[in-house]
């Protein structure tokens, strides 16, 4: 996830520690500029019940709002509905509202819930520059073996724990073609080399910052899921949708920014072929995982990070969602990493601790990282790894697909999750 080395005796942790799941934006190398901050204060999103004529709840949002504005005479401005959201039958909205209008929202009985806004994290641990056994697995090309593969590649493609071949990764050579990352995140610096012209920018919500990645998490995340050298789907084509900044984001600009991912897929008729992956989490919030289940019943795969707080998993979004795939991590011995979240909202493991990636400093740059931010990508360039391979056409035979195929018993501690390892069906 978008995560950080930063804990609870952080000066960063404590910034935001008026929830004890406010989360954390940046490591302790990026938090020495002082990025604009994303105000959270009397902003909501409302959740509306199946079914509510949403033009005509509109229409009685802009009028209690203008009302209460009306009303007021201490001149604090509030500025009105910010986000709608619309995948399938999850229908909400988001704003800045005086007390009154969320009063009456609360109450009202088109409305399912009313959620405070939250500040939301990144979830990397650190950072180090540098310049059941297997379904069966159909090959559509010739099998690959990529020499001095980061340790990382190589556990996903080999079920043997003693296996002698440290630094291969095999894998078939179809490699993702054909398939769609959504990589919701700080963004992508498209132009790094690895990524060979095959990652794109979608969508920036982060409307009040341009659109690139100032931070690096979403390019070292992408680099995972999909570069040359580093990545799972070599040939996957990338896309990025900026939700994090160089300051702070929210629940509402995250659910702004999978809002355009999930329709985008839908639109494009890619549930087949993409998959959108989160790395980074929230204190839980229902209107994030109706979204998250949303997007499943529609065939939208969803793939997140648990948290490096070494508590549930389920205590927090969209890792809570009952339609996410949901990874923790682990370190090169499969031993569960120290600061992994895990219980029975966890449905799988991954690399997650040194793991070497693309970066943003230059073109060939790379970054040595750790947390379950980077255990997610694994497993969702897996996921297009299978769908070019596989007929996976939604994203419950997808998740079936992928927990089937997944080597049982390896970690060390799995502390209450599935003990199942991601693997691609290609090794020994």
């Amino acid at each position: 996830m978008l995560a950080i080395a930063d804990f609870p005796s952080s000066p960063v942790f404590q910034r935001f520690s008026s929830s004890p799941f406010a989360v954390i934006l940046h490591d302790a190398a990026s938090t020495a500029s002082s990025p604009a901050s994303v105000d959270v204060s009397d902003r909501y999103i409302v959740t509306l019940k199946t079914g509510v004529d949403v033009t005509r709840h509109m229409n009685l949002v802009h009028n209690l709002h203008t009302g209460a504005v009306g009303k007021r005479q201490d001149g604090r401005i509030f500025h009105g509905v910010s986000h709608q959201y619309n995948i399938s039958n999850f229908q909400a909205y988001a704003g800045h509202f005086d007390n009154s209008v969320i009063e009456q929202l609360s109450s009202h009985q088109d409305v399912e819930s009313v959620e405070p806004d939250q500040l939301l994290t990144l979830n990397d641990l650190a950072e180090d520059q540098q310049t059941r056994s297997c379904f069966t697995c159909k090959r559509k090309g010739k099998i690959v073996t990529q020499k001095g593969a980061t340790w990382g590649l190589h556990h996903i493609s080999h079920k043997n724990e003693e296996d002698p071949n440290k630094g291969e990764y095999l894998y078939d050579s179809s490699a993702g073609s054909g398939t769609y990352g959504y990589v919701l995140d700080s963004g992508i610096y498209t132009k790094h080399s690895d990524f060979g012209g095959r990652a794109s920018l979608g969508y920036n919500a982060m409307k009040t910052e341009k659109f690139e990645d100032n931070d690096g998490h979403g390019t070292h995340v992408a680099g995972i899921m999909g570069s040359k050298t580093y990545g799972v789907s070599k040939r996957c084509k990338l896309i990025a949708v900026k939700v994090v900044g160089t300051g702070n984001s929210s629940a509402s600009i995250l659910l702004d920014g999978f809002d355009w991912a999930v329709n985008n897929i839908i639109r494009k008729k890619r549930q087949a072929k993409a998959v959108v992956n989160i790395s980074l989490a929230i204190g839980k919030n229902e209107a994030i995982n109706k979204a998250v289940d949303a997007a499943f019943a529609q065939g939208v795969t969803t793939v997140t990070s648990a948290g490096n707080y070494r508590v549930a998993a389920s205590l927090f979004s969209p890792g809570s969602a009952k339609g996410a795939i949901t990874v923790s991590s682990t370190d090169e011995n499969y031993s569960r990493a120290e600061m992994a979240n895990t219980g029975p909202a966890v449905a799988i493991f991954a690399p997650g601790v040194d793991i070497l990636s693309t970066s943003i400093e230059n073109k060939k740059a790379t970054a040595m990282k750790s947390g379950t931010s980077f255990a997610s990508p694994y497993v969702a360039g897996l996921v297009l790894y299978l769908k070019t391979l596989h007929p996976l056409p939604d994203a419950e035979v997808t998740r079936n697909f992928l927990l089937n195929t997944a080597t049982p018993g390896l970690v060390d501690a799995p502390g209450g999750a599935k003990n199942l390892y991601a693997y691609n069906g290609n090794g020994l």
